[in-house]
C-alpha cells in the first residue's frame, strides 16, 4: 500500500503506515464484508492535502486487486498439483490457464483503468508474492498443528481461492466467504468436515487476535493523521 499512496504524493512515515493497516485489519473484523476496513482508511486519509478521496479510492482497490490477483495465481498452482484436479480433469485445466493469462489480464486491466500506477506494477506485485507467501506459510503451520498429512494442495487451493475472494464484500448467515468456499469446496473429496471446519476457524482466530492490534491505534490514528495534514 504504501507504494500506491507514495505515487499519489502521501508519503507518510513507515510506522503511520503500519499503524493504519492494523487499524484496517481490526474494522474487518466487525463491519460488513471483509474489505470494510480499506473503506476506512479512506476516511482517514481524505484530509491529506495532496491527494483526493478518488485517488484513495484507486489506490486501495488496487493493492487490493494485487493482492487478489497473487492469491489466484498461486491457487492455480496448488491446484493443478491437488487431488481435487486428479478427480476433475477440467480443474487441472482451470488451473493451467489461471497460471498463464492471470498477470497478463491484471497488467491490461490495472494499465487501463488505473496508468498513473503503471510504473509500480511489478514492484507492488512482488511485495505482494511476499506478503501473501506468508499467509501460505500461516496455513501450512496450521495444517500440521492439526496432524492433518493428506491433501495438502487441496486445502491450499481453497483456503487462497476463499482469500481472494474476500475482495467481495458479502457475508451469508455470518459466516465469511473463506469459510465458505473452504467448507463446500473441500466437500467433493473425502476429507474429514471437522478437520476443514478446524483450519478455517484457527486461521480466523489467528486473524482475528492478529487485527486487535490496531484496536491500540484506532483513537490516536485520526489524529496523528491531521497533524500531518497541518504540516
Amino acid at each position: 500500500m504504501d507504494r500506491f499512496y507514495r505515487t499519489l504524493g502521501l508519503d507518510l512515515p513507515i510506522l503511520k503506515h503500519i499503524k493504519l493497516y492494523y487499524v484496517g485489519m481490526f474494522y474487518n473484523l466487525f463491519l460488513p464484508g471483509s474489505i470494510s476496513g480499506d473503506g476506512y482508511k479512506i476516511y482517514l486519509l481524505r484530509d491529506q492535502k495532496t491527494t483526493n478521496t478518488k485517488e484513495l479510492f484507486q489506490a486501495t482497490l488496487l493493492d487490493r486487486l494485487n493482492g487478489s490477483s497473487v492469491l489466484t495465481w498461486l491457487a492455480c498452482v496448488f491446484l493443478v498439483f491437488s487431488d481435487m484436479a486428479k478427480l476433475y480433469t477440467w480443474l487441472s485445466v482451470l488451473g493451467w490457464l489461471g497460471i498463464i493469462f492471470i498477470f497478463p489480464i491484471f497488467f491490461l486491466f490495472s494499465n487501463y483503468l488505473f496508468p498513473k500506477f503503471k510504473e509500480i506494477f511489478i514492484s507492488t506485485l512482488i511485495y505482494s508474492f511476499a506478503v501473501q507467501l506468508l499467509q501460505v506459510v500461516c496455513a501450512i503451520c496450521i495444517l500440521k498443528a492439526l496432524s492433518i498429512n493428506s491433501n495438502h494442495y487441496d486445502y491450499l487451493a481453497f483456503f487462497l481461492i476463499g482469500n481472494a475472494m474476500t475482495i467481495i464484500p458479502i457475508s451469508i448467515g455470518g459466516v465469511g466467504i473463506r469459510e465458505l468456499v473452504m467448507l463446500y469446496g473441500l466437500q467433493f473429496l473425502s476429507i474429514n468436515k471437522d478437520e476443514a471446519v478446524a483450519f478455517t476457524l484457527l486461521f480466523f482466530t489467528v486473524t482475528a487476535i492478529t487485527s486487535l492490534i490496531g484496536l491500540f491505534f484506532t483513537f490516536s490514528m485520526s489524529k496523528e493523521l491531521q497533524n500531518i495534514s497541518k504540516n
